[in-house]
C-alpha cells in the first residue's frame, strides 16, 4: 500500500517532474492507494472519496485519471474542482489502474 507521508494532506505531493511523488514498485494485482487526503476541499469536513475516471478529462473535484507518459503512468488527482490536478503521483512503469486500485 502506498501512503503519504502527511496523513490527511497532499502538502507531499505536487505537479511535475521534481515536486510530484514517485511509486517505483506499484503491483496492481496487490497494492491499493488510499485516499488520505481531503478529496473535496470545497465540502466542509474530511471527504476521502474518490471517482477514478480512467483517461478522461476532470470534470467535478475528488477525481483521479490516468495517463501513460513515456515508459510510465502519471496518476493525476483533482481535488478542489478546478478541472486541474492538485497533485500527481508517477508510477513507474505502465500500470492499468482501475477503482479497484483505490482504498
Amino acid at each position: 500500500m502506498f501512503l503519504f507521508r502527511n496523513w490527511g494532506s497532499s502538502l507531499d505531493s505536487g505537479v511535475g517532474a521534481g515536486h510530484r511523488d514517485v511509486i517505483t514498485d506499484f503491483d496492481p494485482a496487490s497494492d491499493k492507494i488510499p485516499p488520505a487526503f481531503d478529496t473535496m476541499t470545497d465540502v466542509a469536513g474530511f471527504q476521502c472519496d474518490i471517482a477514478f475516471i480512467g483517461g478522461e478529462s476532470f470534470n467535478y473535484q475528488g477525481q483521479a485519471r490516468q495517463q501513460f507518459q513515456g515508459g510510465d503512468t502519471l496518476l493525476q488527482i483533482n481535488v478542489n474542482g478546478d478541472l486541474a490536478p492538485d497533485f500527481e503521483v508517477l508510477i513507474e512503469g505502465h500500470v492499468f489502474l482501475s477503482a479497484d486500485s483505490f482504498m
